[in-house]
């Protein structure tokens, strides 16, 4: 398959072909995969046994279970052949919402929990030598 198919519009908006069974595989395993880190994220934020924030987890817990059932749901109609969702423009919108959706996620995490934790750092240095109440 050459890079050229990409730019024709034809190539987005046409009924493709079943997947083969070792590409389908890959396929079902990566929706496996986003979906039992999203199970697993949840769990763990639900424990608090990471050092990721709760918020983050939960995020992460969605996009997987989100992003895993709605991948398995769009290769299901490809190799169902059913006839508007099977083409490859669902998968591109899928894709791009992904990696917005990552995006989003790790820049809170790097961006804003730790410019709150430096934030929370400095207001301990500033309150530790100030009077405490004694009651």
């Amino acid at each position: 398959m050459s890079w050229k198919h990409f730019l024709y519009m034809n190539y987005w908006f046409t009924q493709p072909d079943t997947a083969r069974y070792s590409i389908a595989l890959i396929w079902w395993i990566i929706f496996a995969v986003l979906i039992v880190i999203g199970i697993v994220c949840s769990f763990l934020a639900k424990r608090g046994a990471f050092k990721l924030s709760p918020r983050a987890l939960h995020s992460f817990a969605s996009l997987g279970v989100t992003m895993g059932l709605l991948g398995a749901l769009f290769f299901y109609f490809r190799q169902k052949q059913a006839y508007f969702f099977a083409w490859r423009f669902w998968f591109l919108i899928w894709f791009v919402g992904l990696l917005v959706w990552l995006g989003t996620i790790l820049w809170h995490v790097f961006r804003r929990v730790t410019a709150s934790a430096e934030e929370k750092k400095e207001e301990l240095l500033r309150t530790q030598y100030l009077p405490k109440s004694k009651a």
